[in-house]
């Protein structure tokens, strides 16, 4: 009998003081203003990052750096997208979905990345690097929204 290890995703919740249509839009068109370019980011120096129809692209000059692909997009409900920054046309991404829920006067922005298990190894340690990050990510992100 064989059994695999399983990597599991990691899920992070910030409670947002604003409408679920605004968290949405805030994540999806204000990216660039809130995501912290200077900590993560494949280029060095003034980058921008955007929602670009079905992609998630950073910019330096004429430098472009697909982060993603958008897989399912429901305004105020949720975005999902494949996730390989530094990694142009990865065969091996993991997946990204955010989900905005309507709570009290606020909404309940959840984040959860997962596709560890069909990674290499070597990919897959980079999962603690995520797991200490998207907090950092989603309270800059939340300061913005609310």
């Amino acid at each position: 009998m064989t059994t695999m290890a399983t990597t599991e995703a990691i899920t992070k919740e910030i409670h947002v003081d604003a409408t679920p249509e605004t968290a949405f839009k805030v994540f999806t068109e204000r990216i660039g203003e809130w995501w912290p370019l200077e900590q993560f980011s494949v280029f060095q120096g003034d980058t921008t990052v955007a929602f670009e129809g079905d992609r998630i692209v950073e910019r330096l000059g004429d430098q472009e750096s697909v982060w993603g692909t958008v897989l399912a997009y429901e305004v105020a409900g949720r975005v999902r997208f494949t996730w390989h920054p530094g990694r142009p046309g990865d065969d091996e991404p993991t997946e990204v979905e955010v989900t905005f829920t309507a709570d009290g006067d606020g909404t309940l922005v959840t984040l959860v990345h997962g596709g560890w298990d069909q990674l290499s190894e070597e990919k897959r340690a980079g999962r603690v690097d995520y797991d200490n990050g998207w907090p950092l990510v989603l309270g800059r992100y939340a300061a913005l929204a609310s």
